[in-house]
C-alpha cells in the first residue's frame, strides 16, 4: 500500500493546475488586488478616467510600462474580455504633471522584472483574458495571463499564456540570462506556488532571443511529508555535457529521517533549442 500510495503521490503533484476562473468575487485575489499607497506598472495601453466609469470623461492615456501609483481601490467593478474586477483611483504622468484619475484594474501588471544582463529590458505580466479551453472531454473558464517585453519603454513583443494554480496562487518572475545558449538573451520563468504540501508547484519557461518570446514549456514539481517530484532544465552553463544542450531532469524520491533528500530515480532527456522550440536530441 505504501508504493501504490507513493506513486499514486507522484502522479498528482506532477499534474498541471491550471488557474480557473471563479464566479465569485475576491478581494483578497493576486490577480484582483492592488496595495493602495504603492507604484505599478500599466500592462496594457490604456484610458485614465474621471470617474470610475468606462463611459467616464477621459483624462488621458497610459502606454504599457508607464508607472502609476494606486491610491485607492474602488467598490465599483467592471468586465473586460471574461475577467471582473475593481476600479482603482490613480495617480499618474499628463503631459509632464501629476494627475489624478480611475483606471481599470485588469489593465495594472501583476508583476514586473528587469532582464538579468541588459538593464534597458524590462518584463512585466498580468491578466490578458479570460477564455474557453480545451481539457478533452470538458472545457472550462481559465485566467491567460500576458508577458510584455520593453526596451527603453518601448514594446517588443508579448505573449499569452495560461496560468497555474487558483486565484490565490502566488506568482513570481525572473530572468537569469541565457546561461550559456547562444541564439537565447534571456532565460525567463515564471514560477506558481501555493507554499503548501500538496498545493501547486509549477513553473512556466520562456526565451526571449531578442526580437520575440518564444514559450517554452511547463514544468509541474511537488511534494509532501515523505515523497517529492521535481522537474527542471539545466542549461550549458550549469553542465558538462555537449556544448548548447539543455537537460530536462526528472526527479523522484523521498526523505530520511534527517529531512534530507534520497532519490529513487534522476533521469535526464536532452534536447536542443531550434527557432521551432525545443528538438530531443537522439
Amino acid at each position: 500500500m505504501r508504493i501504490v500510495f507513493f506513486f499514486s503521490m507522484i502522479i498528482i503533484m506532477l499534474l498541471p493546475r491550471t488557474l480557473s476562473a471563479q464566479s465569485d468575487y475576491t478581494f483578497n485575489s493576486l490577480y484582483r488586488s492592488f496595495e493602495e499607497g504603492k507604484s505599478f506598472y500599466v500592462l496594457k495601453q490604456s484610458t485614465i478616467h474621471a470617474a470610475p466609469f468606462s463611459t467616464a470623461a477621459i483624462l488621458g492615456e497610459v502606454s504599457t510600462g508607464t508607472v502609476i501609483r494606486v491610491e485607492e481601490r474602488m467598490d465599483e467593478i467592471f468586465k473586460v474580455k471574461g475577467f471582473k474586477t475593481n476600479w482603482y483611483r490613480v495617480v499618474f504622468e499628463n503631459k509632464g504633471q501629476l494627475e489624478e484619475g480611475y483606471l481599470w484594474g485588469g489593465n495594472i501588471a501583476i508583476n514586473a522584472f528587469q532582464a538579468k544582463d541588459n538593464a534597458t529590458i524590462l518584463f512585466l505580466y498580468g491578466v490578458d483574458h479570460v477564455g474557453l479551453v480545451n481539457r478533452g472531454n470538458y472545457e472550462e473558464e481559465s485566467i491567460q495571463l500576458g508577458l510584455y517585453v520593453l526596451e527603453n519603454k518601448r514594446v517588443r513583443d508579448q505573449v499569452v499564456f495560461e496560468a497555474m494554480g487558483t486565484l490565490y496562487t502566488k506568482t513570481q518572475g525572473k530572468s537569469f540570462g541565457n546561461k550559456g545558449l547562444e541564439t537565447i538573451q534571456e532565460i525567463i520563468e515564471i514560477a506558481f506556488s501555493d507554499g503548501y504540501c500538496g498545493g501547486v508547484a509549477a513553473t512556466v519557461t520562456l526565451f526571449w532571443d531578442g526580437e520575440k518570446l518564444h514559450y517554452v514549456n511547463l514544468l509541474s514539481s511537488g511534494f509532501s511529508t515523505e515523497n517529492f517530484a521535481n522537474r527542471f532544465y539545466i542549461y550549458p552553463q550549469e553542465h558538462s555535457e555537449k556544448e548548447q544542450t539543455i537537460l530536462l531532469r526528472k526527479e523522484l524520491g523521498t526523505f530520511d529521517a534527517n529531512k534530507r533528500p534520497v532519490y529513487t530515480e534522476q533521469v535526464d532527456t536532452r534536447y536542443i533549442w531550434t527557432d521551432n522550440g525545443l528538438q530531443i536530441i537522439p
